[in-house]
């Protein structure tokens, strides 16, 4: 991956009464013009943990600088869907 644009990041939390501090799922998500699709990388925050957003998107970007990311289906064409699709994923783990 060349010179790394800035990742629009993605937080899910767990759907819990009241408010809940813990557990959660970072995701980055960047457009890889070389592969000509979104990919992503994620940080889980274990639900015994304190979550936080600035550690996730740390996490989070530097496994999208070090391993290039994971490669989303090449008809995601727009932030917006690669969103949608990642949300239906991640989303069962709460």
């Amino acid at each position: 991956m060349t010179e790394m644009q800035k990742p629009y990041f993605i937080h899910i939390r767990p759907e819990l009464p009241g408010i809940n501090s813990h557990g959660g799922i970072t995701i980055a998500v960047l457009w890889a013009p070389e592969l000509d699709c979104f990919v992503f990388e994620t940080a889980q925050c274990h639900t015994s943990e304190n979550y936080n957003k600035k550690i996730g998107r740390a996490i989070a970007t530097g496994r999208l600088r070090k391993n290039g990311g994971i490669p989303l289906d090449h008809e995601i064409r727009t932030v917006k869907d690669a969103e949608q699709r990642l949300r239906r994923f991640y989303g069962h783990y709460f």
